[in-house]
């Protein structure tokens, strides 16, 4: 019965959700539900995760995209680091404790909270090139690092 959401003010919600904003303000700000809001903010992610222009496809297969890649860790390095095409580091993405697992507990990260583990790949102007959401909270980063698609492609 009420009007459709304009798109900007679709974008707008879920950046500020993205960000961390509560949906308490965020729907006050743009006259909207709860769930029209959290509608917004999943049509966002449908819209990132169908972007090929933001699909993170490392070049493995790509002999001259390697040695740019590898190139450029070099010229940071004035020399000194050779052979190294990518930086990888994990972190931790808050939520809620999930329900219809198994063990819960396999969440819990030991800083006190569930979350997820995200192991991420930067080239050498910190580009994220590839990234892997296949680890719990309570996952060790290197479990979580041979868990990735890239464990087996580096050296």
């Amino acid at each position: 019965g009420c009007d459709p959401v304009d798109p900007r003010h679709k974008l707008a919600a879920a950046i500020r959700w993205f960000a961390g904003g509560s949906y308490l303000d965020i729907r006050l700000v743009h006259g909207m539900s709860k769930n029209t809001l959290y509608k917004c903010v999943w049509e966002a992610v449908d819209a990132i995760n169908s972007s090929p222009q933001l699909s993170l496809k490392f070049p493995w297969d790509d002999e001259k995209e390697l040695e740019k890649l590898e190139r450029g860790f070099a010229s940071l390095s004035k020399g000194k680091v050779r052979g190294c095409i990518f930086s990888l580091d994990g972190f931790c993405v808050r939520i809620h404790c999930p329900r219809g697992v198994v063990n819960p507990r396999d969440y819990y990260h030991c800083k006190g909270f569930y979350a997820f583990v995200v192991q991420a790949v930067v080239d050498a102007v910190g580009k994220f090139r590839a990234s892997s959401i296949k680890a719990v909270g309570s996952t060790h980063d290197s479990l979580a690092f041979q868990m990735s698609d890239f464990y087996d492609k580096q050296a």
